[in-house]
């Protein structure tokens, strides 16, 4: 939380986009859903305008795990953007950040054993979610044998 309220962030514009992609990492799971944009706008965030079941393009999900990993966090939001091929980081937030989308998704996605991406159904529980990503994070990441 900020108290500052003389801020402001830029974003990279990328003309053309419907909407993003919001991809809420914990551990081994990816939620997704795709926000059209507003009406008469070109911004996503804040639509109400939400679509679960969207097909993904080729490649998100790798985007967002290579993204995720790279900040070393036990898990993350990222607000993703693609066209013509391209994935594009609009914004993320590890610390606090919306559950909406974990929450109103009935999957998930996940690394299969031939490292090939599987959807699996699930009825989400962000309690559960939590705890077990923060304390796999401290098992694998801070714990020292």
């Amino acid at each position: 939380m900020s108290n500052n309220r003389k801020k402001f962030i830029v974003q990279s514009y990328i003309q053309g986009l419907d909407g993003d992609f919001r991809v809420l990492a914990y551990g081994e799971k990816y939620y997704v859903v795709f926000r059209k944009n507003r009406k008469n706008h070109f911004t996503a965030s804040g639509s109400g305008n939400l679509d679960f079941n969207v097909e993904l393009p080729g490649g998100l999900l790798d985007y967002a795990k290579v993204v995720y990993e790279k900040f070393n966090t036990p898990y993350a939001s990222l607000d993703i953007g693609y066209k013509d091929g391209k994935f594009f980081l609009f914004e993320f937030q590890c610390l606090c950040l919306g559950q909406y989308t974990l929450e109103k998704s009935k999957f998930y996605y996940t690394t299969a054993e031939d490292g090939e991406w599987k959807r699996v159904t699930e009825t989400p529980d962000l309690e559960r979610e939590i705890a077990t990503t923060v304390s796999n994070y401290i098992q694998e990441k801070i714990c020292v044998e």
